[in-house]
This record gives C-alpha cells, structure tokens and sequence, in this order.
C-alpha cells in the first residue's frame, strides 16, 4: 500500500501556498505543476509516496520530461482520466483485490477539492496507486519476496514511467487494465463465479445445511433435502425445476450428488454421507474466500505457458500433459513430502526417469529459474503415480531422442533416464478453487494447509 508520508520539501511548499493563496490559484496548473517538482527536488528518494520512492528515477524522469505537469489533475480539480482511475481502481474488488490497497480512502475526498497543494498530493497518489495496480493485476499482489513458500514465480519487471504514461494515453483504462492480466481463459471463468457467489449471498437464500446427522441414503425421506436441493441448484449440479421438489433423495438428487461429490473432491457414491455433509455445510462467505484466494493463484501465472507442458495442482494431487493445446494424460499423484513443499512456480522439463522395483513413479529433470528454493536436493522432481498401469499410457506421449518400442514403452516400470526432444513447459500451482468451460466450479481441501496464510496476506479476514 502506498502510505503517504510527507515529505520535508512537500511540506514547505504546502505552506507557501497557504501565505500566498491567491497567487497560488491563479498559477493554476503551474502551481500544481510546482508542488510536484518542489516535492522530486531532493537528491533522495522521499516523497512520501512509497510506490513512487520505490520507483523514484523512473517516476521523476516521467514527470521532468513534461516539466512536472500534473497528469491527473488541473488548476479545475481532476481530469476525466484521473476519475477514471479512480473508479478503476474501485473495481479492483471484481478482481479479489481491496481498493484499500490503492489508497482510495484518501484519494476520495481530494476529488472535489482545487488547492494545489492537494490536488498534487492527489496527483502522486493516482500515479502510485496505478503502479501497484499494476503489478498486483500482471503478477498477484504476494510475489516471491513476499512469500517464496507460496509463489516463486518470476514478477514481470514494469517501468513506472511506461505504466504512468500508457494509462494517461489509454482511450479506455479498464482495457488497459485488463492487458496486464493472464491470457488464461480460467482466471475470467473464476471472477463470474464470484459474481455469481456474490449475488447469491447479497440475496440471503443461500441454504444453512448442519455439519452432523446421519447419511442420507437413496431414496430416503429426509427434512435436510429441502436445504439441499437448493444448494444443488445454487451450485448448477440440480436443474432449478427440481428445487421444490420434497425432501426425498431421489433420481434426480442422487445424480446432482455424485456430481457435486466429484467437483468437489469427495469419493462419488450418491450417498450423501459426512464429508459431503461436511463440504455443504460451508457457508457462502467462506466459499467466497476461497475463489478470491484461488484468483490470486491465478495471477501468479503470469505467462503463457504453451501448447505443450504439464500442469500439476498439488491441492489436486493431479498432472496433466497438454499437447497441441490439447489434453493428452491426466493423472493422479501421490502427495509426498517433496510435493508438500512445492511453491508455484515455473520450469522446463528435460528428461524423465522412470521407476523401477514396481514403485510406479516418474522423476522430471526440471530446470528452473530458483532450483535451490524450489527442489531440495537437486533438480529431479518425483512424481508418484497412484497406479503402475498409468505409466506406459503416460510414457508413450512424450517424444524422446530414444526411439521406444511398443515393448519398452509397457515395460515402463524398468529404470531408466529418457532425454525429451524438447524442453517440455512445466507449471506447478496450488489450486483449491477453480470454473469450468460448462459453468460448474470445483472446490478442494486445503490439504497442505495454505490457505490460511493466504487469506491473513490478502487481508481477507
């Protein structure tokens, strides 16, 4: 957050202006103009604007180069485009974000004021809040100097001096925003959702289902599927024309349960049981949570990772290779204690090594930008793979400099190291909550116990 600390020369020149206020208004722009260049005077960095001090050469050049003219502001209050600003960055909730986080409880009030003094004060604050705007929509507002146990991801590197004068020249700031957002399809499905949610909870229907109480069966008569039809609408697993329809457990119900037990990572039986129980009794501000947690996990994949890569989901304990943009395998993965420890983070896969002594497990050759953060010992990451069968269906979709017979390829348990043609992307993340292309969304336990952290950096309690 940009906190505003007045600086010694900002302080000086506010009470210039205060003996000579009539000269001061009809300077007009200049004055404002003056303030901003009284304030960039010192040879430190110390405006008292902590995005602008972080960023101080970049910024002042900026502002030196159109001679300390405001970009927000004039000598008649602030532009159309520093109202802009504002309102953008009150939006910034569509995204999770705060717009606490963007100083808008102290650029509020100076909106209708016209002292220059303020109105250059202003002018700093909308140029600091954009540059940590910025940054938290391109690379998530907990990087890895915040949190390398969570996110190791490499930042995208911004100038402070493009980002002031490409959004000062943007038709359209809400265009300008969204180009400094992932490409990727799933972060947009995952804001509807909470749109969605939100809607939901604003209406007060969201249903109170208790934790505890016997297994509803199939087929039973039960007060609690009252509660519960409704929430497998709420959810789209129960089509709406069934939401009155009684408190039996019947065709349609069993249906909409196996479906909402599979989304949300509970073994698909139909029999509403006490972990399903348990996932329905999550109140909506909770769920809440957990969507704004899983867009900021999302920011963090900064980059596009191409058609061909793995893409693992620790909370899923899942891998899944996409060739052609197009899924290839899927497959499950034992949680070892390696895998706990993984942050998110990308690599490039080199070669891979298969298991032997029927333990059904693959290792990665990973190359990454923080191997010694990422992997504890050197760069293999090893995948246990739930089930040996898995390993030809998985092995014959790679491409290797080694020519594999069909023979070799089913005896996938035999140790050995095969070089890939090529470097194959690989992304690895942490996701308990995530929208699907038909609408549905997918929740998960927080089964390394991350979102809690998560939810106190974000300050979202």
């Amino acid at each position: 957050m940009s906190v505003l600390r007045w600086s010694a020369a900002f302080l000086a020149f506010s009470l210039l202006l205060v003996l000579h206020p009539a000269e001061s208004r009809s300077a007009g722009s200049k004055a404002i103009g003056a303030v901003i260049k009284e304030i960039f005077s010192s040879e430190s960095a110390d405006t008292g604007f902590d995005n602008i001090d972080t960023n101080y050469e970049s910024v002042r050049t900026f502002y030196a180069s159109r001679f300390f003219k405001p970009v927000w502001t004039r000598d008649t209050g602030p532009k159309s485009k520093g109202k802009a600003l504002l309102e953008e960055l009150k939006r910034s909730s569509v995204h999770g974000l705060s717009p606490a986080f963007y100083d808008v409880d102290e650029i509020e009030p100076l909106m209708g004021v016209l002292e220059p003094t303020s109105l250059a004060k202003l002018d700093l604050l909308l140029s600091a809040a954009l540059i940590e705007y910025a940054d938290d929509l391109s690379n998530g507002r907990i990087g890895p100097d915040d949190r390398p146990s969570h996110n190791l991801v490499q930042p995208h590197a911004h100038r402070a001096d493009e980002l002031i004068e490409g959004a000062a020249a943007a038709g359209n700031l809400r265009e300008f925003a969204s180009n400094l957002l992932t490409t990727d399809s799933r972060y947009f499905r995952l804001i509807a959702k909470l749109a969605e949610f939100d809607r939901i909870e604003k209406s007060g229907y969201w249903p109170k289902i208790p934790a505890d109480g016997p297994d509803i069966q199939a087929g039973a008569d039960d007060p609690r599927m009252v509660a519960i039809r409704r929430l497998l609408v709420f959810i789209g697993d129960l089509p709406a024309s069934e939401m009155e329809n009684g408190s039996v457990h019947d065709t349609e119900t069993v249906r909409a349960v196996h479906s909402y037990q599979k989304s949300h990572g509970i073994e698909s039986s139909g029999i509403i049981d006490r972990n399903t129980l348990l996932e329905m009794a999550v109140s909506i501000p909770d769920r809440i949570t957990k969507i704004l947690l899983n867009l900021e996990r999302r920011r963090w994949q900064n980059r596009d990772i191409g058609d061909n890569h793995i893409y693992i989901n620790l909370a899923d304990q899942t891998a899944k290779l996409v060739l052609n943009g197009k899924t290839a395998a899927f497959f499950p993965l034992v949680a070892t204690t390696e895998l706990r420890d993984l942050p998110t983070f990308y690599g490039r896969i080199t070669a891979i090594k298969t298991g032997s002594d029927e333990t059904p497990d693959i290792s990665l050759a990973v190359e990454s930008s923080f191997p010694d953060n990422v992997l504890s010992t050197d760069t293999a990451l090893a995948l246990n793979v739930t089930d040996p069968k898995h390993l030809p269906g998985i092995i014959k979709n790679f491409s290797f400099k080694e020519l594999l017979t069909d023979a070799e390829i089913a005896n996938s348990l035999q140790s050995r190291t095969l070089e890939l043609k090529e470097p194959l992307n690989l992304f690895v993340s942490y996701l308990t909550a995530w929208a699907n292309k038909d609408g549905s969304v997918d929740f998960r336990p927080d089964i390394f116990e991350r979102d809690e952290e998560l939810i106190e950096l974000l300050e979202l309690e």
